[in-house]
């Protein structure tokens, strides 16, 4: 044991002086080839002799004295490596290997040494992708400049720069306090997305999201464009992970990048309780005056027996369930100053669309309904030259009616099958059960029947659409001022970049709108003119072919 007394005849003093001046140069050159400068290698050999001093000026003297010199040096060598961690100035990538072989260090150098590596290990994720490559070969694996310039295909003087100038971004890295904002600790989660248009191959809007990662990356720029690094820094997550994502998002057209900064290029919903209050307002009140006039309208048109409309059992509120809602979202969109191509997205999967999503933060901050829009899917619509096809799913048609991954892909055939049926050609029994699965048909006695609503020709389609227009111009005036109160709102709360893309979204308010549309069933059968269909007709509810016939 190093401490153990032993006799002397010399003072406290006189002893700790000698052992002071026998190891003085020692402690310099130990100091100096430990630190960056002169001066921090002064500072530390004087305070390694003044503890020495401290500790033998009490009497105390030692079996080992070199043993004991040196465990005093290397505890204020930790203390200084630990102060300089907290912000890593002055370290050099080239004597990174030597910091982790040990040799004769204490456990207490071996920590620091360990967490300075493990700093600049996530210092080298802030690097370029070509950069963090070069900085690999070179020193994790050890091969030379012409080996790396041979791998990389590009020139040896070009490996060089990417060496000095990834030492140079280190450096400054490593001097950086990096600080992480709240989306480290409490990230957001997107709650509903969808889209508005068709789409690819990819299917719908969420397999877009690939993570909680992709949902926070495109939070953070919502509002303020950033670089990978920023946004990095402000989720507390290695760039190397990021930068993977944003790409991805960047590809298919979820972002926009400009001078190396990105920003989201979709419409994300921040939901707040006097959004939410507002639009609960505002969408009772247009329900309430507008759709029980559209429902009394319609009753008389379908009354007539001059309409050619085809709909199974001549039950009325089956029919209710599709030509009411089909009326509600094809008439009433006066303003198109912006149109759907001005702000769609052409995405690589074979997609056009705008994608929106939103985040509710509360329980309390949910619009009336939230839950039930979840299960809400529509309008959609696809056209040949013969048909078209129209639908909405929700809660009350059947569960999983459609699978939206492969809509796109397969409903043409949808549609060949069903111009073949309506013009009364003979179809295989397999083609008459694929029909019948999907809820177009059903069987009737000995063959099949339509089980969704036809409008037979253009004069059917026109009435409709008429009886809309006049249910509209009677509360024109109410629904304008509504429409305008929720207008601003909403777009004084929509980032610029977005505003134009938003504007389209809110000219088709109250019209080929899905929250609209939600509202309007609710108040139908909140007041007994729309009753709940059968557990037969759910496969085809809301579901309607058109006739497209040349007027």
């Amino acid at each position: 044991m190093e401490q153990k007394e032993k006799q002397t005849t010399e003072s406290p003093r006189t002893y700790a002086e000698r052992i002071i001046a026998a190891y003085m140069k020692q402690i310099y050159r130990f100091a100096l080839n430990r630190t960056e400068s002169m001066q921090d290698a002064e500072d530390i050999a004087q305070e390694i002799c003044l503890k020495i001093f401290k500790a033998l000026s009490s009497g105390r003297e030692l079996y080992s004295e070199g043993s004991f010199v040196w465990k005093i040096a290397r505890k204020v060598l930790a203390n200084y490596y630990r102060g300089r961690s907290r912000s890593y100035i002055g370290i050099n990538i080239d004597e990174v290997s030597d910091l982790t072989a040990y040799g004769d260090i204490s456990p207490e150098e071996a920590v620091i040494a360990n967490e300075t590596v493990a700093r600049l290990q996530d210092e080298i994720a802030y690097l370029s992708k070509t950069q963090r490559r070069v900085i690999a070969l070179y020193y994790y694996t050890g091969k030379k400049v012409s080996e790396i310039a041979t791998i990389l295909n590009v020139p040896e003087g070009t490996v060089k720069w990417h060496l000095s100038d990834a030492k140079n971004k280190l450096l400054k890295g490593m001097e950086t306090v990096r600080t992480t904002k709240e989306l480290k600790f409490n990230p957001i989660k997107f709650d509903l997305i969808g889209m508005s248009g068709s789409s690819g191959t990819m299917g719908v809007a969420g397999n877009f999201f690939r993570g909680i990662l992709s949902q926070n990356i495109a939070y953070c720029i919502l509002r303020e464009a950033k670089t990978i690094n920023e946004i990095s820094g402000e989720l507390g997550v290695s760039p190397v992970y990021v930068e993977s994502e944003v790409e991805f998002l960047d590809e298919y057209g979820l972002l926009t990048k400009k001078n190396g900064k990105y920003l989201v290029n979709f419409l994300l919903d921040e939901s707040d309780s006097v959004c939410s209050a507002l639009m609960d307002e505002i969408y009772e009140t247009a329900s309430e005056i507008l759709v029980p006039e559209l429902f009394d309208r319609l009753n008389q048109i379908i009354s007539k027996e001059d309409i050619n409309i085809y709909y199974p059992e001549n039950d009325s509120n089956f029919l209710m369930w599709s030509i009411l809602l089909y009326t509600l979202a094809n008439n009433g969109e006066e303003d198109t100053a912006i149109s759907f191509n001005d702000v769609a997205v052409i995405r690589p999967d074979g997609g056009c669309n705008i994608v929106y999503a939103s985040i509710v933060e509360e329980v309390d901050s949910k619009p009336k309904y939230y839950e039930n829009l979840k299960k809400w899917c529509g309008p959609m619509w696809n056209a040949t030259e013969k048909l078209t096809l129209w639908q909405i799913d929700s809660e009350w048609s059947e569960e999983n009616r459609t699978d939206l991954d492969t809509y796109q892909r397969f409903i043409k055939r949808d549609m060949k099958l069903l111009e073949n049926f309506t013009e009364g050609n003979r179809l295989s029994e397999d083609e008459y059960a694929f029909l019948a699965q999907k809820g177009y048909i059903r069987k009737s006695g000995s063959g099949f029947e339509l089980s969704v609503v036809w409008l037979k020709d253009n004069d059917a389609k026109r009435r409709l659409l008429e009886a809309g227009n006049d249910a509209r111009e009677v509360h024109k005036e109410v629904l304008t001022q509504l429409k305008e109160k929720y207008r601003k709102y909403v777009l004084s709360n929509t980032p610029a970049h977005l505003k134009k893309m938003q504007q389209f979204s809110l000219q088709h308010m109250f019209a080929a709108d899905g929250w609209f549309l939600l509202f309007a069933v609710k108040t139908l059968l909140r007041d007994g003119r729309l009753k709940l269909p059968t557990q037969q007709q759910k496969k085809s509810l809301s579901m309607l072919i058109l006739t497209n016939t040349v007027i």
